[in-house]
């Protein structure tokens, strides 16, 4: 919601929650995605990216072949 756009006292009325507790939630937040960028494996991530992309073209040209 945060990352939408929401306001801390929009997201706070929303759930029935204190803004303390929201500003707490989103600094929690920042942890975990900060850890789990750290622990990702970026050349797994990258390698797979790569492997979809080249599959789309290889299709792309396919297709185009075939009309």
């Amino acid at each position: 919601m945060f990352e939408g756009g929401a306001k801390v006292n929009e997201i706070a009325q929303y759930f029935g929650i204190s803004r303390r507790m929201v500003f707490l939630d989103l600094n929690v937040a920042k942890q975990l995605h900060k850890e789990a960028v750290q622990e990702a494996d970026q050349g797994e991530i990258l390698g797979g990216e790569i492997a979809y992309w080249r599959r789309v073209v290889r299709l792309a040209l396919r297709d185009y072949q075939l009309v």
